[in-house]
């Protein structure tokens, strides 16, 4: 049977999910005009996007509450607590790095444009998550940048920032004609 002692982290990352998806769904009230060519106003994709966080929490929390120790060691209650280490002021660091770093990419990105911006996010996320290989580096925030162009560029044919740097802002707009263009 799992012991459901160790539960609470889980559960109260899953209610740290659900609080910032409802606040997010909040927030969707405000623009609920309707719009001609698509059924689901101008509301639907956030709220598609706060309904998934709401699932893909649930599943993460249902993943981990499987992953659950099934119980205390017999040996004494208190040896499993005595056996799990503190965490290292590194690995504090780390995350807290890791969470930040969406927050500094929202900042930057209306500045920069988001076709400087991404790479760089996803190089940075990279390397918060420990991944060394220079191959891996590259090879993952290319096939990225490439799903970020084709996706955005030429399936949706929607504009995402560019940025209010003159130098960044040429090379944003370059980007999107090159890319729309199928270069």
């Amino acid at each position: 049977m799992t012991d459901l002692r160790y539960a609470g982290k889980p559960v109260a990352e899953w209610l740290v999910w659900i609080a910032i998806a409802g606040i997010a769904y909040s927030q969707t009230g405000h623009f609920d005009m309707e719009i001609k060519q698509y059924a689901f106003g101008a509301d639907g994709w956030p709220t598609a996007i706060c309904i998934g966080l709401v699932l893909g929490a649930t599943g993460q929390l249902i993943y981990q509450l499987t992953r659950l120790p099934r119980s205390f060691p017999a040996a004494s209650p208190g040896a499993a607590v005595k056996s799990m280490k503190l965490l290292p002021s590194r690995g504090m660091a780390q995350r807290v790095a890791i969470f930040m770093l969406p927050f500094v990419f929202l900042y930057l990105t209306p500045i920069f444009g988001a076709y400087v911006s991404v790479p760089l996010f996803v190089l940075a996320m990279l390397i918060l998550l420990d991944v060394r290989s220079p191959r891996t580096l590259i090879g993952v925030t290319a096939i990225i940048y490439a799903v970020l162009l084709l996706v955005f560029t030429r399936i949706f044919y929607v504009a995402l920032p560019t940025g209010r740097i003159d130098l960044l802002y040429e090379f944003n707009t370059a980007l999107i004609v090159l890319s729309r263009m199928g270069l």
